[in-house]
């Protein structure tokens, strides 16, 4: 178009421009994460580009609470208002200092997050991240859920399974109980996936050679991934890049007896979800899981559906 542009990055003027230098090898830029990071409660060194930084991003903000929307909301706006100070400076010859782009960026972040209204645990994090981004902290209300592990039939084993997804990788963990509450089995392992649902499905393989391996061909799994349940079950088509998978689990199951997969509560699987976390080194010296050996308190017989609840 004929149109002779600047190489040089409007910013800091000091380097050529290009996406990764704008995001966020620029003085400028990495002047402004760096404070959006403190503010929410992190100190580290920036990633190498924009897709890395993103990545991290995805990982540590999971869930719709306040401070993880707070963290996605101010990786959005500093994209938005770095690229309108790029093209102010570059087509209209304006320019703002850094410090007072950053307050644009931080009252755009509050004023987002009150009309919000979301509702979060009221935990040093939450309350923490509320004061740095001025804006009303919401706590929500704690309500009981009544959670019970319930026994299977005398001729079945049970399995429960879960995953956990962290920064630096995935881990798998479950284990197998009989009628009575006994542990029989459990497993425990990190493994390099990216993935929570692809995770959650390892950990439903795993249990399954778990209790092929005690030659038991009468299981009963549970997980608390309803979407998981669901694609094991036949209910709702598997994600395509996962369909081999699926079909080496039903081709697994096909050798059983009798199997039956469901879906519990989080809270219900809280045994299954430590084994999952435990898995990951980096959170400390390993420590050996102990679990008492269960207590039958009281059954009390559901009238409404049946269910026997068994309160170990």
């Amino acid at each position: 178009m004929g149109i002779v542009v600047d190489p040089t990055c409007p910013l800091c003027k000091s380097e050529r421009e290009s996406i990764d230098h704008l995001f966020f090898k620029c003085s400028y830029s990495a002047w402004l994460w760096k404070m959006i990071l403190w503010r929410s409660g992190y100190h580290r060194h920036l990633l190498r580009s924009l897709v890395d930084e993103e990545e991290w991003i995805r990982l540590h903000s999971k869930g719709k609470g306040q401070a993880s929307t707070a963290l996605k909301l101010c990786f959005s706006s500093l994209i938005h208002n770095l690229w309108l100070e790029r093209n102010q400076r570059t087509f209209e010859n304006k320019s703002r200092h850094k410090r007072i782009l950053l307050q644009a960026i931080l009252s755009d972040i509050s004023i987002r997050l009150n009309a919000l209204m979301i509702k979060d645990k009221a935990s040093p994090w939450n309350i923490a991240s509320a004061i740095n981004f001025k804006y009303k902290f919401n706590p929500e209300t704690c309500t009981n859920k009544f959670c019970s592990w319930i026994p299977p039939e005398e001729s079945e084993l049970k399995l429960n399974t879960d995953a956990s997804l962290e920064a630096e990788g995935g881990g798998l963990g479950g284990l197998i109980r009989d009628s009575k509450g006994m542990i029989h089995s459990m497993f425990s392992e990190n493994v390099d996936k990216e993935e929570i649902f692809e995770l959650e499905i390892l950990a439903i393989e795993r249990g399954i050679h778990l209790a092929m391996s005690l030659d038991h061909f009468n299981i009963w799994i549970e997980s608390d991934s309803k979407f998981a349940v669901d694609v094991v079950q036949g209910s709702i088509p598997p994600p395509w890049k996962k369909i081999n998978v699926i079909i080496h689990i039903r081709d697994l199951l096909s050798h059983f007896k009798k199997w039956r997969i469901t879906h519990i509560w989080r809270e219900g699987n809280s045994v299954a979800d430590i084994l999952s976390k435990r898995s990951f080194p980096w959170k400390g010296c390993p420590v050996q899981v102990l679990f008492a050996p269960p207590l039958l308190l009281s059954a009390v017989d559901d009238d409404r559906n049946g269910t026997l609840f068994l309160r170990l």
